[in-house]
């Protein structure tokens, strides 16, 4: 069934990692296949890398805000033609970028197209008016203050604000904590409050987390509860069966105060 997708396969992880293209020739009764690792990215493109620092995100986003800075825009039929993700894919991942302040839209419908948003542009023209001999080194300064830009950022936190009923079941500590997360947190920063909210309930299900954070479900449930569960950071009410309609979460430390753990007396 895979017969002949080897080379293909090979062009696209190579081109998704920003590499050069793989280099083949034949050569009497043998075939030399040549992996370069030298980045395609620019020196201009190394300033949206800094300028985004820690952000997760997928090879595919990466690609729509790289095509951005490159085009200074990006449309559906753009991203389709960078990625080769289809119409509904390639919509859907513009728009949480543009839902996580990464790009602004203009327009609507089939005419609709995205820019970089200011605070991105703002983070790259900062970094990238740093010298360059000291970036490394500033960079634990820098990725401090993105906490506090995350915390001006008043679009995510009006958002927020409808959900502060929901949240009244959180530690007020908690959920200010949750509010000073900003947009776009740190991974470990954002890990260390889903753990937190998942010790301080009995079980929690991704929604749940979801909607304290105002996040993605599927981003949050991908990204992080799943490799925290391998890191043995939380652990599964539904440990056999991953993917569970009802499946929720807790700190893996075994009990919360003044629960009693399911392994209690065991």
């Amino acid at each position: 069934r895979e017969q002949g997708e080897g080379i293909p396969r090979m062009f696209a992880e190579m081109e998704n990692a920003f590499l050069q293209q793989p280099q083949i020739s034949v050569e009497d009764q043998r075939m030399v296949v040549t992996l370069r690792n030298t980045s395609t990215l620019t020196a201009a493109d190394r300033d949206l890398v800094a300028g985004l620092g820690q952000i997760d995100m997928s090879p595919h986003e990466f690609q729509a805000l790289l095509t951005a800075f490159r085009r200074d825009r990006i449309d559906n039929i753009g991203l389709r033609s960078a990625t080769g993700l289809d119409t509904l894919a390639a919509s859907q991942l513009l728009r949480g970028l543009r839902d996580r302040d990464l790009l602004e839209q203009h327009g609507r419908g089939s005419a609709s197209y995205y820019t970089l948003s200011q605070a991105l542009r703002a983070e790259i023209a900062a970094r990238s008016g740093a010298d360059r001999g000291e970036l490394g080194a500033d960079r634990g300064e820098l990725g401090a203050d993105r906490g506090e830009l995350g915390a001006d950022r008043g679009e995510l936190g009006a958002d927020r604000v409808e959900l502060g009923a929901d949240r009244v079941e959180l530690p007020t500590a908690l959920r200010d904590e949750i509010d000073r997360l900003g947009r776009r947190p740190r991974r470990e920063t954002l890990r260390s409050v889903i753990e937190s909210i998942c010790r301080a309930r009995a079980w929690t299900t991704p929604g749940d987390v979801a909607r304290f954070l105002h996040f993605s479900q599927r981003n949050i449930a991908g990204r992080h509860l799943a490799p925290m569960v391998d890191e043995r950071r939380l652990e599964r009410r539904y440990p056999d069966n991953p993917t569970h309609p009802q499946q929720a979460y807790r700190a893996a430390q075994g009990f919360l105060p003044g629960i009693e753990s399911d392994d209690a007396g065991s």
